[in-house]
C-alpha cells in the first residue's frame, strides 16, 4: 500500500509540474511560404519577433521557404531576424527579436497533411498550453483549400486534408480555442463547417487579402498584456488590428486598399444551427425552382447576380455573401422563400461575432458560399469535387446547385435585343452621338453595357465597357463624346479596357474599377496576367482614378501583385475574331507599355481617343450567361 501511495504521489507531483509548466497560450503558425507569397510572409515572422513571446504566450512557427529569390516582392533570399536565409522547412520558436531553430525538416511538403499533422503534434508536445491557436498562412482558394507548396508540384492542403488532420490531432490537443486563415477567400461556410467540430472560434476573410496579411505585432502585444483572452477576444484583436493597419498606414494606396478588405470572427459552435437553416433554405429554393419554373429560377438567379461576390472575375471562384444572397431572395416575391431566407440571415448574424468590411464591400456579413452557374464547376477539382463535398451535400446545398446549374446550362437562347439606333455617326469637337436600343424580356437581363470597340482587319478589339441600366420601357440609352478611359503615369497615356465597376458604399458616383493588364516585374522575362483596381470619384470635373492594388490568378491561387519602380504594365483587350471567338491580347510595342516609376502615379483618366472609326453600342448578358450585342460604327474627327 505504501508503494502504491508513493507511486500515486509521484504521479500527482508530475501532473502538477506539467500543469504548472503549461503556457496560457501556444500559437501554432503554419507558414507555407514556398511560393510567390514568401516575401510578405517572412515580414509576418518579423512582426511576430518584434512582439516576442512570454511565459504565458508561446509561438511556434513552421516556415517553409522557397529556393527562388526573384521577383523581390514575391520571393526572398534574405536572412530573417537573427537567422541566415534558408530554403527548407524549419521549426522555429519565436522570442523577442529572435527566432530559435528547433528542428530542420528539410524539403517537407507544406501542402501535405502529414506535414501539418507532424507540426501540430510536435508543437503540442514541445509547448503544452491551456489554449491552442492554429494559424495557417498562405494562399487560400475558399472551399478547395489552402497552403500550396511550389517545390512539391504546387501541392495544396484540401479542406478534406485539413479536416482529417484536425480529427486526429485534436485527440491530443483537445479542441482548438482558435483557428485562423491569414489567406484569401477562406471565410466561407464550407470552411467553417469543416472546422466546427475541432475549434471554438474562427477568423478568415471572405474577400481576397492584400499581400501584407494580418498585423501581428499589436495583436501579440495585446495577448501578452492579457493572456486570459478567449479565442473570441483574440479574434477581435486580429480583426481590429487588421483594419487599423489600413486605416492609419502612411501610404495612400495602402489606405485605399482597405476599402476592399473583409475579416470576421465566427463562433464555430453556431455553425450547426446555420447548417440546419441552410438545409431548409436550400430545400425551399429547390422546391421553388420546380414549382415556379422560369419565375422561380429567375428569382434565385437575380439574387445570386446581385449578391456581393468575392475573388474578382475568376469564374472558378464564384463565391457570394450568403446572408446578402438570402436577404435579396427574401424580397423576391416568392412567399415561401421569405421565412427560410430570414432564418439563414439570422443564423449568420448569430455565428459572426465581429467583422470589418471596407467601403467597397458593403454587404460582407462574414461568411461566403460557393454559387456557380456552370455545372462543370461542381466537379472541377477531383478528387475533391464540390458535388461530393460532405458538408454541402448534408445541407442539400449541392443538390440545389445541381438543379440551378442544370436549368442555366439548358438555356442557350440569346437575349432579345433590337438594332442600335444612332442618328449621327460623326463626333466632332464638342459634340457627341446618341445611341439607344430596345430590349425585350428585360427581366431576363443580368448585365448591360455600353461598349467601345475598334475594327482591326477581320477582328474587333474591345476597348472597354461601362455598365448601364435600361429605362422603364426597356430601352438602353447612352451618349459618347469620343472620350474613353486611359491608364497613364504622367508621361504616357494608353486607352485602357475598364471591365468592371463596383460602387463604393455611402458615396454616390464613386467606384472601384477593374482594368485587365499584364505585368512584367523588374528583372523578369515573363509577362503575367493581372487585374489593376482604381478608385474613381465621378463627382469631380477631372475624372481621375487612383491606383489601389493589383491581383493576379496563379497556380497557387489569387495573390496581390506589389508594383514597384522598374516594373512594366500593358493593358489587355478582348479580341473577337471573324468567327466570334474571343481571346485576351496585349501589344508588345514599346509605345503601348508603361514603365512604372512610382505606383501611386499610375492613374486612370478620361481622355479623347485617337481620330478614326470605332464600333460602339451595347452588350447584354442574361442570367444564363448568354450574350448579344447591338453595334454601330461612328467616326471621331
Amino acid at each position: 500500500m505504501r508503494r502504491i501511495a508513493t507511486l500515486l504521489a509521484t504521479c500527482l507531483l508530475a501532473l502538477s509540474i506539467s500543469a504548472a509548466e503549461k503556457a496560457k497560450w501556444t500559437l501554432m503558425c503554419y507558414s507555407a511560404a514556398d511560393n510567390d507569397l514568401e516575401a510578405p510572409m517572412m515580414d509576418d515572422l518579423r512582426e511576430m519577433a518584434a512582439a516576442g513571446a512570454s511565459a504565458d504566450v508561446k509561438i511556434i512557427v513552421l516556415a517553409k521557404r522557397s529556393p527562388k529569390s526573384k521577383p523581390a516582392e514575391q520571393y526572398s533570399d534574405k536572412g530573417l531576424v537573427n537567422l541566415p536565409n534558408w530554403t527548407s522547412a524549419k521549426l522555429l520558436q519565436v522570442e523577442k527579436d529572435k527566432l530559435v531553430e528547433l528542428q530542420d525538416w528539410g524539403n517537407a511538403n507544406s501542402g501535405s497533411p502529414e506535414t501539418l499533422k507532424k507540426f501540430i503534434l510536435t508543437t503540442a508536445q514541445q509547448c503544452p498550453a491551456e489554449r491552442y491557436a492554429l494559424i495557417m498562412s498562405d494562399h487560400g482558394a475558399s472551399w478547395p483549400g489552402a497552403c500550396s507548396d511550389e517545390s512539391s508540384n504546387h501541392s495544396m492542403l484540401t479542406t478534406a486534408d485539413i479536416r482529417s488532420v484536425l480529427a486526429e490531432t485534436t485527440k491530443t490537443t483537445g479542441t482548438f480555442e482558435f483557428i485562423g486563415f491569414d489567406a484569401c477567400l477562406m471565410g466561407s461556410l464550407e470552411v467553417a463547417s469543416m472546422l466546427a467540430p475541432f475549434g471554438r472560434f474562427f477568423v478568415a476573410s471572405e474577400e481576397l487579402e492584400p499581400g501584407v496579411g494580418w498585423n501581428y505585432t499589436p495583436v501579440l502585444a495585446a495577448l501578452h498584456k492579457n493572456p486570459a483572452m478567449t479565442g473570441a477576444d483574440l479574434g477581435r484583436q486580429i480583426v481590429d488590428c487588421y483594419k487599423q493597419f489600413f486605416d492609419t498606414h502612411a501610404e495612400e494606396h495602402v489606405r485605399r486598399a482597405g476599402m476592399g478588405v473583409t475579416l470576421g470572427v465566427i463562433a464555430l459552435e453556431k455553425i450547426p444551427a446555420l447548417e440546419q437553416s441552410l438545409k431548409s433554405f436550400a430545400q425551399s429554393c429547390a422546391a421553388a425552382l420546380e414549382k415556379h419554373g422560369r419565375k422561380g429560377w429567375l428569382a434565385v438567379a437575380k439574387a445570386r447576380a446581385e449578391a456581393e461576390r468575392y475573388g474578382g472575375q475568376n469564374a472558378e471562384i464564384f463565391v457570394v455573401d450568403i446572408a446578402h444572397f438570402a436577404s435579396l431572395l427574401k424580397k423576391s416575391g416568392i412567399q415561401e422563400l421569405a421565412a427560410p431566407a430570414d432564418s439563414v440571415e439570422k443564423a449568420v448574424q448569430a455565428a459572426v461575432l465581429h467583422k470589418i468590411k471596407g467601403k467597397a464591400r458593403p454587404h460582407a456579413n462574414g461568411l461566403s458560399i460557393f454559387f456557380p452557374a456552370n455545372p462543370a464547376l461542381l466537379d472541377l477539382k477531383p478528387p475533391l469535387r464540390y458535388s461530393d463535398f460532405p458538408i454541402v451535400a448534408a445541407t442539400d446545398w449541392a443538390p440545389m446547385l445541381k438543379t440551378f446549374c442544370a436549368l442555366a446550362d439548358g438555356d442557350d437562347a440569346r437575349p432579345d435585343i433590337g438594332e442600335a439606333e444612332c442618328e449621327d455617326h460623326t463626333i466632332e469637337a464638342g459634340t457627341s452621338v446618341e445611341l439607344d436600343v430596345q430590349l425585350n424580356n428585360v427581366d431576363d437581363i443580368e448585365e448591360s453595357y455600353f461598349i467601345l470597340t475598334r475594327k482591326v482587319g477581320d477582328s474587333h478589339i474591345v476597348m472597354g465597357q461601362i455598365g448601364i441600366e435600361p429605362d422603364e420601357e426597356g430601352r438602353l440609352q447612352d451618349s459618347w463624346d469620343g472620350e474613353w478611359f486611359t491608364v497613364e503615369d504622367g508621361e504616357k497615356k494608353l486607352v485602357c479596357p475598364v471591365t468592371g465597376f463596383e460602387e463604393v458604399d455611402d458615396e454616390e458616383d464613386t467606384y472601384f474599377v477593374e482594368v485587365p493588364v499584364q505585368v512584367l516585374s523588374d528583372g523578369e522575362e515573363e509577362w503575367l496576367n493581372a487585374r489593376m483596381y482604381f478608385y474613381i470619384d465621378f463627382n469631380n470635373d477631372d475624372i481621375t482614378g487612383e491606383f489601389v492594388y493589383a491581383f493576379r490568378d496563379g497556380r497557387c491561387g489569387p495573390r496581390e501583385v506589389e508594383l514597384s519602380a522598374g516594373d512594366k504594365v500593358r493593358p489587355m483587350y478582348v479580341k473577337i475574331d471573324a468567327k466570334g471567338e474571343s481571346t485576351l491580347v496585349a501589344s508588345d510595342d514599346d509605345d503601348d507599355i508603361i514603365a512604372i516609376d512610382d505606383p501611386d502615379e499610375v492613374l486612370v483618366k478620361s481622355e479623347k481617343v485617337e481620330k478614326g472609326k470605332y464600333v460602339v453600342g451595347f452588350l447584354v448578358k442574361d442570367y444564363a450567361g448568354n450574350t448579344d450585342t447591338a453595334l454601330t460604327e461612328v467616326e471621331v474627327q
